[in-house]
């Protein structure tokens, strides 16, 4: 049996590595969402807004303050 034949049917080879290769590329693009997605729905509420709301607070003016 030929490594080209598959249920008696021709396999074009470079056509099932363009599908794979498209594959690969579609669960990274995936992977990659889903990670960003994690990301975004667990710190950006939390972690981020905490420290948004320390470097404001010391960018903050203090009109208190005399300048000379």
């Amino acid at each position: 049996m030929s490594i080209y034949t598959y249920y008696a049917e021709y396999i074009n080879p470079s056509a099932n590595l363009k599908k794979l290769n498209a594959l690969k590329a579609l669960y990274l693009v995936c992977s990659i969402f889903l990670r960003g997605m994690s990301f975004s729905a667990f710190s950006r509420y939390f972690l981020l807004s905490r420290r948004l709301q320390t470097t404001l607070k010391r960018l903050k003016p203090d009109y208190n303050m005399n300048i000379q």
